[in-house]
């Protein structure tokens, strides 16, 4: 692991809400986002965040690349 996947963090988060639904939390660190978001069906929260780290994945892993040049 490079020092620059160190500093990079990206979590994700999904709780059941009492009313019905799930609360999706996202953060990147190196983009300084931070989303919260309410979606009623899992299938759905599963096939965005699946999209949502693999870009983040490739994207970092594109930047760490370009900076050791």
């Amino acid at each position: 692991m490079t020092g620059a996947s160190c500093r990079h963090r990206i979590d994700t988060s999904v709780a059941v809400l009492d009313e019905g639904g799930y609360e999706v939390v996202r953060r990147d660190s190196i983009r300084g986002d931070h989303e919260v978001d309410t979606e009623a069906g899992i299938d759905r929260i599963a096939r965005d965040l699946t999209i949502w780290m693999a870009a983040r994945y490739v994207l970092g892993r594109l930047t760490s690349r370009n900076r050791s040049l």
